[in-house]
């Protein structure tokens, strides 16, 4: 993606506030241009109290100790979930929310539900709501 493009953001958003969300495809977009991530696809995983970020994570072609923890398949690398979660330390996620977006070559947001490992790894974190961009770049609750 160009920086200064915009690609189509979501318009339909269920009991998400939309100007927090933007900001925060805003900033998954600026993480893309800054690091200059050239892949098939991007996955970003915010971890929010409220509307404050807890933190972010990106899915990354390396391994990590915890992909062993939580059962990840072998030679897994580190999807965007467990990145945010590695992230913010060993706090309490009952009062959080984690939002994933994916965004695809073209810099589109499209189907970013989270793996079934990722699924068991949210459930034993206990997030108080998961929401993922679906194949129509909207928001949806999991």
């Amino acid at each position: 993606m160009v920086a200064g493009s915009s690609p189509a953001r979501p318009t339909i958003f269920q009991k998400m506030n939309p100007r927090l969300t933007n900001r925060l495809v805003d900033i998954a977009q600026g993480i893309e241009i800054e690091k200059q991530i050239n892949r098939r696809t991007r996955h970003y995983a915010f971890i929010l109290n409220k509307s404050k970020i807890i933190s972010i994570g990106r899915n990354k072609l390396k391994s990590h100790p915890q992909v062993l923890k939580y059962k990840y398949h072998e030679n897994a690398t580190i999807h965007a979930e467990l990145s945010a979660i590695i992230k913010s330390g060993s706090i309490s996620h009952k009062n959080n929310k984690l939002i994933t977006f994916r965004f695809d070559k073209s810099g589109k947001l499209n189907n970013g539900k989270p793996c079934k490992y990722c699924q068991r790894l949210l459930s034993s974190v206990g997030f108080k709501e998961v929401w993922y961009s679906n194949s129509k770049g909207k928001l949806v609750q999991l």
